[in-house]
């Protein structure tokens, strides 16, 4: 005789499409992959274009006015940094060797101020206030140093107008040098700021330089207008 039993059993089938783990689906531990990329694509489905572009538009005055404050940062720093190298640079004291000999004149020589004609208008006074020879000079801000064997003659001179406009001169066309009692052939300045523009009634100091050799002696400068008769000034500088 057989006893039937008539109650079901639960059964596992791992290749069911429902069964999870211990028997459970797997949705009940969350949503699939599949699940998960549908949503995402409804998210982007979703978006606005004209609400996104709105925002950046909204977005855009405020990055311009960063933009703005950091090229306002920068631009400011590199003036401040600028100015500093510049203030640096001008309080940079140039040092200069002693002059090897030296000398006092505070000569004065007047000569006429002519306009394009020949008409006198004034005068202009023209000191030679100082004779040095140096190894060393400064020419437009820079230290310049004598070849060897060579060395410089400075004229400090100061130059006055009394006429009632500016005027331009040429310092260089008033002076000639003649060394070791050779009259016949004349130096003319090679170190000058020529055109020197003197302001109306008023003074300007300047200077001229002649490139001479270390043994050269007895100095003599002509002084006088080109063409016109040459006044003589013995330099007793003895170089070291």
């Amino acid at each position: 005789m057989r006893i039937e039993n008539n109650s079901e059993q639960d059964t596992y089938n791992p290749k069911s499409s429902r069964a999870g783990v211990f028997g459970f689906p797997f949705e009940a531990f969350g949503p699939s992959r599949s699940n998960i990329k549908n949503l995402i694509r409804d998210q982007i489905a979703a978006l606005d274009t004209k609400s996104v572009i709105k925002r950046l538009k909204k977005l855009l005055p405020i990055f311009i006015i960063l933009l703005m404050v950091l090229f306002a940062l920068k631009w400011t720093r590199g003036k401040f940094v600028s100015s500093g190298q510049t203030s640096a640079k001008v309080n940079q004291t140039i040092s200069l060797q002693t002059a090897r000999a030296q000398i006092g004149l505070n000569r004065d020589y007047t000569f006429p101020l002519k306009d394009g004609s020949g008409k006198v208008l004034s005068n202009i006074h023209y000191v030679i206030t100082e004779a040095q020879v140096r190894d060393e000079i400064i020419v437009k801000g820079q230290k310049a140093n004598a070849v060897g064997g060579k060395t410089f003659l400075i004229l400090e001179l100061k130059i006055r107008n009394d006429f009632n406009q500016g005027v331009d001169i040429n310092t260089r066309d008033y002076v000639r040098l003649s060394v070791n009692d050779n009259g016949e052939e004349l130096l003319a300045p090679e170190i000058h700021n020529d055109p020197v523009n003197v302001q109306a009634t008023s003074i300007k100091y300047t200077r001229l330089g002649f490139a001479i050799n270390q043994t050269d002696k007895n100095f003599i400068l002509h002084i006088g207008e080109i063409g016109e008769k040459k006044e003589k000034l013995p330099l007793p500088l003895s170089i070291k």
